[in-house]
């Protein structure tokens, strides 16, 4: 029995000496195997317990600022893709910075002005579109071409379906056909 109590004391104080060794040299995790280990050897030293209990909290620690870190390096990303007008990659890096603190004021704003930027980014090429048509269908018009100038004014109808310009140019093509 009492070589039992040795080699446990021997074990104990190895586990000890690799986990003291483990965190001077900072490999926090394999410290706090070592002093967990040790514990199990002995449950009531208080050596082992404070600095199992260290590791513990150095390593919620980093884990805490390395999330901290992905954050801000995702908001970082999502302001640069926005200020370069890339809206889409913004609202990319900005729902990703949520999903690491969800709830997080500043990335659901951010989130927020990327969507509204994107509907906007959208309507404006929709208008774009529209005018393009629009021209391009009056155009056509202008040289009497008037089956395309009326694909022209129905895809700008398609883009706008209210337009009643749109709509008085295809009644005046209808109009010309049938007086050809």
């Amino acid at each position: 029995m009492l070589r039992g109590g040795d080699v446990n004391e021997s074990k104990f104080a190895e586990f000890i000496k690799k986990a003291d060794e483990s965190f001077i040299t900072g490999d926090i995790s394999v410290a706090k195997f070592y002093y967990a280990k040790a514990l199990e050897l002995k449950p009531s030293d208080t050596y082992a317990k404070e600095r199992l209990s260290i590791t513990d909290q150095l390593l919620r620690s980093s884990i805490s600022s390395a999330s901290e870190r992905e954050f801000d390096d995702a908001i970082s990303k999502g302001n640069e893709a926005f200020g370069a007008k890339n809206y889409s990659l913004a609202r990319f890096f900005y729902r990703k910075a949520l999903s690491l603190k969800p709830g997080n004021t500043v990335a659901s704003a951010k989130l927020e002005q990327s969507e509204k930027a994107l509907q906007g980014d959208k309507k404006a090429a929709g208008d774009s579109e529209f005018e393009k048509n629009i021209q391009l269908g009056n155009q056509e018009f202008k040289n009497k071409n008037y089956g395309v100038a009326r694909n022209y004014y129905k895809q700008a109808l398609a883009l706008n379906p209210n337009d009643s310009y749109a709509k008085d140019q295809l009644s005046k093509i209808e109009t010309a056909l049938k007086n050809q």
